[in-house]
């Protein structure tokens, strides 16, 4: 409660307000109907103005623009084809030997070319192909660089049969092994490429001078001496023309490699060298290895075989190595075994044997140039293909035992 008193309002009198009346049916308003359109529906959706047409003028420049690049483009393209049919040197006469394989595909033949340096682009040139709808032989060629594609097409639509391929191979000697024919020996190539047994014979048998067969005993054999390598020699060529370029071949990599002065040093003739190369050779050849890890393994593995030997040389003992009986009783024709009387048994006779006995790579010519530091004594080859080294008898009985069951039982 407060202090103040407050006046009590009275209520005003109300007039009475008449009842809301209902409105007739002909007096409610009537909807405006447009004439011009109809009225639209609730939530119709807002049509936009359409856009003008492009006017004729720009279809025509539009059309223009697209004709423009089209035949720039084509005209470039047609210029760069016609550019890769060109000779990719016209100024090089220098003959290239390629061998067309019978059954070879145009991107094959392609691929060929342009590995050897003669085509400037493989597609350039089975685009010519098909377009001149040309049928290409097999065949063995000599092409140039200053030859066109139209040059090489030409001649490989006729045949060609400029020379011969021979493959000799690593680790394989002069004549087929009387108990283990390989097949690849030198002998059996030179007859798989038309040459008879008497001219190969007398071809190997005819006396040799120059420097690569400096220090060789007078009526020694060429074992050792024919490099393994692939050669192209001209088709009416001599069992002499082709063993001619197999040794120049040997002198070469001797030479290029500086490996002569090196042998010298480690008081080797050349002969020796090649004789230890061999030995090399036949205990592990590395042509076989298809990576480069792997063909670095193995050659690491032929210097550590070379170290081996040369160890065992300057100690005195045997090289004993198996390899070397295996080849002296083969050439005594009779099967072979430990104790083999042959002077190139080296389970029983000490040094080096009186020669070569393979082709030796040039794998095998780095690792007796260039040995591995070490003082191992022993290697085998173990059942998993790997090689074991050990430095004692001791050890080198263990790798038997656990690496060498049966590759090492069976001579």
């Amino acid at each position: 409660m407060d202090g103040f008193k407050r006046p009590v309002r009275k209520p005003s009198p109300t007039t009475p307000q008449p009842a809301p009346t209902q409105p007739t049916l002909a007096q409610l308003p009537r909807p405006v109907v447009s004439a011009s359109r109809p009225p639209s529906s609730v939530g119709a959706p807002v049509r936009q103005k359409a856009s003008p047409a492009p006017s004729r003028k720009s279809l025509k420049w539009l059309w223009l623009v697209a004709a423009s690049f089209i035949v720039a483009t084509a005209g470039a393209s047609y210029a760069w084809y016609h550019e890769q049919l060109k000779p990719v040197d016209a100024s090089d006469d220098r003959r290239v030997s390629v061998v067309i394989e019978q059954g070879s595909s145009s991107v094959q033949i392609a691929r060929t070319l342009k590995s050897a340096h003669l085509i400037r682009d493989e597609f350039a040139f089975t685009l010519y192909i098909k377009l001149t709808r040309s049928e290409l032989k097999a065949g063995s060629c000599r092409f140039a660089p200053r030859q066109s594609v139209q040059e090489i097409v030409d001649t490989l639509q006729k045949g060609c049969n400029d020379f011969k391929v021979i493959t000799f191979y690593p680790g394989e000697t002069l004549t087929a092994s009387t108990f283990r024919p390989s097949g690849r020996d030198v002998t059996s190539q030179l007859i798989k490429y038309g040459f008879s047994r008497e001219q190969i014979t007398a071809t190997l048998e005819a006396s040799r001078k120059g420097p690569l067969f400096a220090g060789k005993p007078a009526g020694s054999s060429l074992e050792g001496y024919v490099f393994g390598e692939t050669y192209y020699v001209p088709t009416d060529a001599s069992p002499e023309t082709v063993l001619s370029t197999a040794f120049d071949e040997l002198y070469s990599q001797l030479q290029s490699n500086k490996l002569i002065d090196k042998y010298t040093a480690r008081g080797l003739t050349l002969y020796q060298a090649i004789t230890l190369a061999s030995i090399v050779q036949r205990e592990l050849g590395c042509s076989n290895k298809t990576t480069e890890a792997s063909l670095k393994t193995c050659q690491e593995n032929q210097r550590r075989i070379a170290q081996v030997f040369y160890r065992r040389l300057e100690l005195g003992m045997t090289l004993g190595s198996d390899v070397t009986f295996i080849y002296g009783a083969d050439k005594l024709g009779i099967p072979p075994s430990v104790d083999v009387d042959s002077p190139y048994n080296t389970r029983i006779h000490a040094g080096l044997p009186p020669g070569p006995i393979a082709s030796p790579g040039l794998g095998a010519l780095k690792a007796v140039a260039d040995p591995a530091q070490g003082d191992d004594l022993f290697f085998l080859a173990g059942d998993d293909g790997v090689i074991y080294f050990a430095k004692t008898q001791s050890e080198h009985e263990a790798n038997i035992q656990t690496h060498c069951q049966k590759l090492c039982s069976t001579l």
